[in-house]
């Protein structure tokens, strides 16, 4: 739609850009104009919900929360609402580990590969059943519940929208987070950057020119080792 695009994200590093503090990730309901608007609108609050709430301390779930007060009190009457992930970062520790928080307002599950145990899988909260709602909608009951774990060295979080897991080949098959998985595990080795081109070339050979329906985010970040950084693309 003209470059248009409801889905948005953003990192936020430290004021001497030599650290990523968090990354956000957000799908605004709607196409086109509209949809793009409402995304100049939440980008501008989210951002800074996040920056406040670092300098205060509080965790990622109060500040989805108050992403969602703020917002559903700006954009007035409008019918759309919005889904997310919220991550933040701490520095590296004596132990080479990074320790990660994010929460989750309504959005497709990131997925995580663990270089430990060679595995990719979904970064859920301990009981899904208490992450519930999203963003944008007054008088709904909200459930961000904080999701913590440590990044080591060649672990891989997998963010993304929805509009590449609902995207459909000529034979109506979806290309679904279990292939993205299965993606994700296979290029474990890859640079971030190359990860990303190598599903984007799996997902382009998949739909074989069929359009997608929807906006297409899709985000890697991949640790390095102390002194270096999260790689990031």
């Amino acid at each position: 739609d003209n470059n248009v695009s409801g889905d948005l994200y953003d990192y936020y590093t430290s004021e001497n850009d030599t650290s990523l503090d968090g990354l956000g990730i957000f799908d605004v309901s709607g196409h086109g104009i509209p949809a793009g608007l409402m995304t100049i609108l939440a980008t501008g609050i989210i951002t800074q919900q996040f920056l406040a709430g670092v300098q205060q301390s509080r965790s990622m779930t109060s500040v989805l929360e108050e992403i969602n007060k703020t917002y559903i009190k700006e954009k007035v009457n409008l019918e759309n609402y919005i889904t997310g992930l919220l991550f933040r970062f701490s520095g590296f520790n004596n132990k080479d580990i990074c320790s990660v928080e994010f929460a989750n307002a309504g959005h497709p599950y990131p997925l995580i590969y663990d270089s430990e145990k060679d595995e990719a899988i979904e970064l859920r909260p301990d009981n899904p059943e208490k992450q519930y709602g999203i963003i944008g909608v007054e008088g709904l009951d909200v459930s961000f519940p904080p999701v913590s774990f440590r990044m080591k060295p060649n672990d891989i979080i997998l963010c993304f929208t929805d509009g590449i897991t609902d995207a459909r080949n000529r034979e109506e098959d979806s290309f679904s987070k279990k292939k993205l998985a299965t993606l994700l595990k296979a290029h474990k080795n890859l640079p971030a950057a190359l990860l990303v081109k190598a599903i984007i070339s799996e997902f382009e050979f998949f739909t074989n020119g069929r359009k997608p329906d929807d906006d297409i985010t899709l985000i890697v970040l991949k640790r390095n080792k102390s002194g270096d950084y999260i790689e990031e693309i």
